[in-house]
């Protein structure tokens, strides 16, 4: 179902529930605000959907309805907001475990990288001294041999 489509359903659904007066999230009067808030949607999102707002008129303009708003207690929204309360505590549990898991993945791979760059570092300083071992050596051979260290150096680099 595409967004227009579900976002009008929405618009219904939220008028239909002002008019049988089991309001969610409002007080209950059958208002473009309330139909909006019911839906989860903004005032401006009502009024770009030609069909909810025709049903909204047709509905303001009956006078005797069979469904009229029901008063709800405060026992009843409380027992309702209780069990919203209980569902985001869960919800929001099983977000922090699987910002943990995340996390501790994250962390393993963090270790894994930096033993790897350790290991890299460790390559290149055997690298470096093996380079100053046979410069050394290359300076003894040069003393010995009467080369001059630039056409050693010069054919390294033409190499």
């Amino acid at each position: 179902m595409n967004k227009k489509v579900n976002t009008e359903k929405k618009l219904i659904d939220a008028l239909d529930r002002l008019l049988a007066g089991e309001s969610r999230l409002t007080d209950g009067r059958v208002t473009q605000g309330n139909i909006a808030l019911e839906a989860g949607v903004s005032r401006a999102t009502f009024n770009r959907y030609a069909k909810v707002v025709d049903e909204y008129r047709l509905a303001k303009t009956r006078k005797n309805t069979d469904a009229l708003p029901v008063p709800f207690t405060i026992e009843e929204k409380n027992r309702e907001l209780q069990e919203s309360n209980i569902a985001l505590r869960k919800k929001l549990t099983l977000e922090k475990v699987e910002s943990n898991v995340q996390e501790a993945r994250a962390r393993q791979e963090i270790f894994v990288l930096t033993m790897a760059l350790k290991a890299k570092d460790l390559n290149l300083a055997a690298k470096d001294r093996e380079i100053a071992h046979l410069k050394r050596q290359l300076l003894k051979l040069q003393h010995g041999t009467g080369i001059p260290l630039h056409l050693v150096t010069s054919a390294k680099s033409e190499g």
